[in-house]
């Protein structure tokens, strides 16, 4: 998906949304998303070793900018800016991010929420130095370390629950 331009008032809508599988490839990029309530959506997509490409996108405006859901995923050169939470990272997301320019005013923060069922590593610079905040309830059914200097917020009405 790229070179396209979608524009709303904010309110609702998604911009792009892309479901994935770990055998296909899939590349976001050079797109703008302006003022949708949720820009970029990608959920399963990617591996490890064949990462989903989320790349020199501009995405303003709305609630969520990204939304990253159960896969692999590079996210580099971006241009993000919205009014709550930039970046949501939904289950078992496995993100690197490179060089990407985020305005971190109003909610700061990653967003995470649902079932994380591979062994994940928190640490401040996965976060962009910011806090991982649970924003809905979080289940662990695998190893989640968080490493010394990381910061989790709990919102209220979430929960975090490791199950082994």
């Amino acid at each position: 998906v790229s070179n396209n331009t979608m524009t709303g008032d904010g309110s609702r809508g998604t911009g792009i949304s892309v479901i994935g599988s770990a055998d296909t490839d899939v590349s976001i990029s050079d797109n703008n998303v302006t003022g949708l309530e949720l820009g970029i959506r990608v959920n399963g997509a990617g591996t490890s070793s064949g990462r989903a490409l989320v790349q020199r996108n501009t995405v303003t405006g709305g609630m969520s900018c990204l939304r990253l859901q159960d896969g692999s995923y590079t996210v580099s050169g971006n241009q993000i800016a919205g009014s709550q939470y930039k970046i949501s990272e939904y289950g078992t997301a496995d993100v690197n991010y490179v060089n990407n320019t985020i305005d971190w005013d109003g909610y700061k923060g990653i967003a995470v929420s649902g079932t994380i069922n591979h062994d994940m590593t928190w640490s401040p610079a996965n976060a962009l130095n910011q806090p991982y905040v649970i924003t809905g309830n979080v289940t662990v059914n695998s190893t989640l370390t968080i490493l010394p200097g990381t910061i989790v917020k709990v919102r209220r009405s979430s929960t975090l629950l490791f199950m082994q």
